[in-house]
């Protein structure tokens, strides 16, 4: 995970520096997916610290326990129900 946030965070850079235009967000799909519940924690962790370079991190994931993260503020979910999905936000 640190290797692939690493890579993905000096690619971001280097795009904002070469188009002039500031990112101020990220979009994750799938980080954790060979990470344990710690690992999870130790990557939300680091991305926290990331907060004043990137307000705003998107994580897409299926693994782990992140709606009881404390570093989790907003869960989208799609709820499917005899044939119909709803899609529900919830704030921690």
């Amino acid at each position: 995970m640190r290797a692939n946030l690493a890579l993905r965070l000096a690619l971001t850079r280097l795009v904002s520096q070469r188009t002039g235009v500031p990112v101020g967000f990220l979009i994750l799909d799938e980080p954790f997916i060979n990470l344990d519940q710690g690992h999870v924690e130790s990557a939300l962790e680091v991305l926290g610290a990331l907060k004043p370079f990137y307000p705003q991190a998107f994580i897409i994931s299926h693994v782990g326990d992140l709606a009881s993260s404390q570093h989790i503020d907003y869960r989208i979910a799609v709820e499917s129900r005899k044939g119909s999905d709803r899609v529900k936000l919830y704030k921690r």
